[in-house]
């Protein structure tokens, strides 16, 4: 009696404890849908960034006008000058003003010298003939009488033939022109022979510029 009272109370036991358990587990567990994954939630689940934004009404854009081509004037290259050289201009000069040459005291010039009757340079030996021999006076001072003209060189062989000396017989003014006439003849030593001759004052003073000769030839 005592193992079966026993065993109807933990008969009772298990059952109580077995509705208990029943009704635990029928208050607690509660259908609750699945999580769902945070990323697929974000993806299925409207967000508030995802809220559409209302876009207010653009207005119609009025077509911008379009740059017109203006044509600008771009500035045209000046032709600069270059420098061109320039020749010099030539400032003419002045010609040199002649000075005054001093006319000298006592002066000659040689004109002509020249024989007679015939104008010749060969002559046969003791041919005579005349030589005449023309001056000017270029000096500022006369030539007076007594002034001589003077044989003062012979070039060639043998003797002289020819008149060595005259005084002047005349008075010379200067710018005066005077002619001396000589007697001569050829040489007897054959070739060529030259005389030189020369103006001198009454004291003995060589006039500048008086030497002139003659040449002649002996055959």
């Amino acid at each position: 009696m005592i193992t079966t009272t026993n065993a109807a109370r933990s008969m009772v036991l298990i059952a109580i404890a077995g509705n208990l358990l029943a009704g635990c587990a029928s208050a607690t567990t509660v259908p609750t849908q699945t999580q769902p994954a945070p990323s697929a939630t974000l993806a299925n689940t409207p967000t508030l960034a995802e809220t559409p934004t209302e876009v207010p009404p653009s207005s119609t854009a009025s077509p911008s006008p379009l740059p017109t081509d203006t044509a600008t004037l771009l500035p045209t290259a000046t032709l600069i000058p270059t420098d061109t050289p320039v020749p010099p201009t030539l400032t003419p000069t002045g010609s040199p003003t002649p000075t005054a040459t001093r006319q000298p005291d006592l002066a000659a010039v040689g004109l002509k010298v020249w024989t007679y009757p015939e104008d010749k340079t060969r002559y046969t030996g003791n041919e005579g003939f005349g030589l005449a021999i023309y001056y000017k006076n270029t000096g500022k001072l006369a030539w007076k009488p007594g002034y001589k003209l003077k044989l003062v060189k012979h070039v060639g062989v043998g003797e002289v033939t020819v008149q060595p000396e005259m005084d002047l017989p005349v008075s010379v003014p200067s710018g005066g022109k005077v002619e001396f006439d000589l007697w001569a003849f050829g040489s007897e030593h054959y070739g060529q022979h030259t005389w030189y001759f020369q103006l001198f004052t009454d004291t003995g003073i060589a006039i500048p510029g008086s030497q002139v000769s003659f040449a002649f030839a002996s055959i």
